[in-house]
């Protein structure tokens, strides 16, 4: 069988539904040369129903592990099965768009500078409402920026879903069961450059009812600060006098970028008070050409009904006439004159 192109890693743990959900964001997707990896740490098998490939797709394979054995070591399993000459990731509360394999693959497959790229992630907050039921809530960019080797080991600015890197012998740090994405990925930009393709091509979704990483091991909670922590000491050799530039002038880019924003969105708002003025001057304006029609009309039948009441005394005065002039001696004796002629004219 030949190799396809993408090998799609997908990790899960009892959440059929939401799985559902992954997997038809991957039967959506515009490159068809890919196989799927779902690999289920602990719990119950996926229902077989979800892990039908659809027509055209490089194949599904499950890869269920009970008990469970981590993230990092369902990541590792996923590597170690894997086929394709890419790499992409893909959690069951995720999404990729339409164009995330082929947007990602088109750029690797063309270059031969580059191992690894991502590009933009668009977090979703997901709301529990009260029939069970998740809305989407606020949205917001959280993963969108250039590439900075230094930077990347002060802070991780790429998501693992929006990347895609060539197939490597480079495993996850079985030793991290939070952060281990960021830790691969300081490992595997000393392999090479990243390259970052701008554009919103995945949503990660974040919901409120603590059903996710993110919010199970909050940033800044305790077992994050560790593993952070453990992440720093680790690769606290590769730190030097670039890295510590790099971390000051991300910090004054990123203070420029804010005032710029800042500076853009009184600008904006200026201008929104602007035209809503000039929409309350209309407003007033309009309302006032309303009045006047509406003045208009109540005079316009106030006339109609005075005509109306004058015609109608007319009509009134006529017929009286002209039941007085049928009354008359004269009519009668001139109306018999009048139907005797016609009688004799043959009329």
């Amino acid at each position: 069988m030949a190799s396809p192109l993408v090998s799609v890693i997908v990790r899960t743990r009892d959440r059929p539904a939401l799985l559902r959900e992954a997997l038809a964001s991957l039967r959506a997707q515009t490159l068809r040369d890919f196989e799927t990896l779902v690999v289920a740490d602990g719990g119950t098998a996926p229902p077989a129903e979800l892990l039908e490939p659809a027509p055209g797709e490089g194949g599904l394979t499950l890869l269920h592990r009970a008990p469970p054995h981590g993230r990092s070591r369902a990541l590792n399993a996923g590597l170690d099965a894997a086929r394709g000459r890419f790499i992409a990731y893909l959690d069951d509360d995720d999404l990729f768009l339409p164009h995330h394999l082929e947007t990602l693959a088109r750029f690797l497959a063309g270059s031969d500078s580059y191992r690894a790229a991502y590009t933009d992630v668009e977090q979703v907050e997901q709301v529990l409402g009260p029939d069970g039921r998740f809305r989407e809530g606020r949205r917001l960019v959280v993963y969108g920026q250039a590439f900075d080797p230094h930077r990347l080991l002060s802070s991780n600015y790429i998501s693992l879903i929006g990347l895609m890197h060539a197939a490597t012998d480079l495993r996850y740090d079985e030793s991290f069961d939070i952060l281990e994405d960021w830790d691969f990925m300081i490992r595997l930009a000393e392999r090479g450059r990243f390259h970052r393709l701008a554009g919103i091509t995945a949503t990660y979704r974040v919901r409120d009812d603590q059903s996710n990483a993110t919010t199970v091991t909050p940033w800044h909670g305790v077992e994050a600060e560790a593993a952070r922590r453990k992440l720093f000491a680790k690769h606290w050799h590769r730190h030097s006098v670039a890295t510590q530039a790099a971390l000051v002038d991300s910090f004054q880019n990123e203070a420029w970028l804010l005032r710029r924003e800042r500076a853009e969105s009184a600008e904006r708002l200026d201008a929104e008070r602007a035209h809503a003025q000039r929409l309350e001057a209309g407003l007033e304006e309009a309302a006032q050409r309303l009045a006047q029609v509406e003045a208009d009309l109540r005079s316009f039948r106030a006339d109609a009904a005075r005509q109306l009441q004058a015609a109608g005394e007319r009509e009134s005065a006529l017929l009286a006439t002209l039941q007085q002039i049928y009354a008359s001696t004269s009519w009668r004796t001139l109306s018999r004159w009048w139907r005797l002629k016609a009688k004799l004219l043959g009329r």
